[in-house]
């Protein structure tokens, strides 16, 4: 499964933000919750897209929300990178959105004509 989080960066901080994503993407990686694989952090370009910033996942399911949570509930590296990230985001922009491969048979497809 991918999951995305994507967000709008206050004003006058998308240049801090590139710059902490370059220092710290490694380590941001490296601190993820078991079941989760960071893809990576983008930016959109020219304006071209709902938010600035968007995060992708991999994830192994919906069980992953959960341990990711008992991850922030203990306040390790991951709790506090994620945390750092969120700093430069607008929390009224912030959405989530998870994604399941089409060909892999993990998503069910109602034909509305049934």
């Amino acid at each position: 499964m991918l999951y995305i989080y994507s967000s709008n960066i206050h004003t006058g901080q998308f240049e801090a933000f590139q710059r902490w994503v370059s220092a710290n993407k490694e380590k941001f990686a490296a601190a993820q919750p078991k079941t989760w694989v960071l893809r990576d952090i983008y930016l959109t370009v020219f304006g071209l897209g709902n938010a600035h910033v968007e995060i992708h996942w991999d994830i192994e399911g919906y069980e992953s929300f959960d341990i990711a949570r008992s991850t922030a509930e203990s306040g390790g590296p991951f709790f506090k990178l994620l945390t750092k990230i969120h700093s430069f985001l607008d929390p009224a922009t912030g959405k989530g959105r998870v994604l399941k491969d089409a060909a892999a048979g993990e998503a069910v497809v109602v034909d509305a004509r049934a």
